[in-house]
């Protein structure tokens, strides 16, 4: 008897929670979807951004050949370490 009872009351659990209304969990993961992809975007635009002006400050620099020179010599050693 008290088995049946505790198995009618699981059952009535899975029940009431699978029967739950999911529409607004489901609206507000919609919502953050936009803004999610949207921030994303903005952030990798960033650091697109960035990287360019980066890049440009690196190679205008009177130090850039040397130091390109020498980081691609130590480059090319751990090459030859690895297999």
């Amino acid at each position: 008897m008290k088995i049946t009872f505790t198995k009618m009351v699981i059952l009535l659990a899975i029940f009431l929670i699978s029967s739950a209304p999911a529409g607004p969990i489901e609206d507000m993961l919609k919502q953050a979807d936009t803004w999610i992809i949207s921030d994303t975007g903005r952030i990798m635009a960033y650091i697109d951004s960035c990287n360019k002006l980066t890049d440009a400050k690196l190679k205008n620099s009177p130090y850039w050949s040397d130091a390109y020179r020498d980081l691609l010599f130590l480059l090319g050693i751990d090459n030859v370490g690895s297999p």
